[in-house]
C-alpha cells in the first residue's frame, strides 16, 4: 500500500484544531472518553438501582481490554488514570477528574494545548498586552482538512446508496474522529452500519491520508505479527462498534455533572488565527 501519512489525531485533539477559541472544554473530554470506549481502553455497562419507590439506570465504567495494549496520549492517560479495575459510577470518575484538574479547562491547557504545541500545531504570538496561541501553518492545513472531512459527511447517504465503497472509505480515513460530527449526522452514520458492514473498500482510492490516529489499531492485532506492507484497510473499523455509544447520551451527562456544568469553567488563553 502506498505510505499514506495519517494526521494521527484524536477527537480531543481534533476538537481543539478545528476550534481553538470554543470555551465548552468539557466537550473535548466527553469526545475523549467516548473514544477511549469505542478503543475498548473503557469499559461501559448499565445497571439497575431499585427502592421501594423507584427503578433507577446507573452506567458504571471500568478498565477494557485494551487499557494496558496502547500508547495513549497524555489526554486519553489523564482520564484512564482515574478508571478502576472494578465498575465505578460515570459521575463518580468524573468527579475524581475534576478534583484533579480542578478545573476541565486546564484539559484542554496542559493536556491538548501544550502537547499541540510541542509538535507544531500552535504557536504563541506575542501581543501588545498578552501573548497567545494561534495555529501555525501545519495547525492550519489540520484545521482546514478537518473541517473538509466534516463537511463531506452531508454526502453519506447519496454514497451509500451509489458508492458504498466510497462511503465505508470515509469511515476508515475518519475513525474515530466521526464523533465530532453532529449527532444527527452521526446517526445517520450508525444507523448506515449495517449496510456497510461487509463492504470492501479501499480509503485510498479516495484520499490520500488518514485522520485518526491509527496506531492504536496495530497495538490490538499485535499478536497477528503483521509486516510493514500491512493495509490498514483490512483492519475493519467496523461501525457496529458505534453500538457502544447508544449510552454516551447518559454518560455525557454524567460526565457534566461530576466537571461542574458544561465546560465554561476557565478562560484559557484562547488560540487560532494563523501565520
Amino acid at each position: 500500500m502506498p505510505d499514506h501519512r495519517s494526521l494521527n489525531l484524536t477527537p480531543g485533539e481534533s476538537l481543539y484544531l478545528k476550534d481553538p477559541y470554543s470555551t465548552s472544554s468539557s466537550d473535548h473530554i466527553k469526545v475523549t472518553f467516548a473514544d477511549l470506549l469505542l478503543k475498548k481502553a473503557i469499559k461501559a455497562e448499565t445497571t439497575k438501582e431499585k427502592s421501594f419507590f423507584w427503578t433507577r439506570k446507573e452506567i458504571k465504567v471500568s478498565r477494557g481490554e485494551s487499557f494496558s495494549k496502547i500508547d495513549f496520549k497524555i489526554h486519553e492517560r489523564i482520564i484512564l488514570d482515574h478508571i478502576s479495575s472494578y465498575p465505578k459510577k460515570v459521575g463518580d470518575v468524573a468527579r475524581d477528574l475534576h478534583a484533579t484538574l480542578k478545573t476541565s479547562q486546564r484539559f484542554c491547557d496542559l493536556f491538548l494545548r501544550d502537547p499541540l504545541t510541542k509538535k507544531g500545531y500552535l504557536r504563541i504570538e506575542d501581543g501588545r498586552y498578552s501573548s497567545k496561541y494561534v495555529l501555525t501553518v501545519k495547525g492550519l492545513d489540520a484545521h482546514d482538512r478537518i473541517e473538509y472531512l466534516l463537511y463531506q459527511a452531508k454526502n453519506m447517504k447519496q454514497w451509500a446508496a451509489e458508492d458504498p465503497a466510497r462511503a465505508k472509505a470515509y469511515i476508515l480515513v475518519c475513525g474515530a474522529n466521526i464523533l465530532l460530527l453532529s449527532p444527527e449526522r452521526l446517526e445517520v452514520i450508525k444507523k448506515l452500519g449495517k449496510e456497510l458492514e461487509h463492504v470492501q473498500a479501499n480509503a485510498n482510492s479516495y484520499y490520500d491520508y488518514y485522520w485518526y490516529d491509527y496506531t492504536w489499531r496495530h497495538h490490538l492485532f499485535e499478536d497477528l505479527e503483521l509486516g510493514q506492507d500491512f493495509d490498514l484497510d483490512f483492519i475493519d473499523f467496523s461501525l457496529p462498534e458505534f453500538d457502544v455509544l447508544d449510552s454516551f447520551d447518559s454518560i455525557g451527562s454524567s460526565l457534566d455533572g461530576g466537571l461542574g456544568g458544561n465546560g465554561g469553567d476557565g478562560g484559557g488563553d484562547g488560540g487560532g488565527g494563523g501565520d
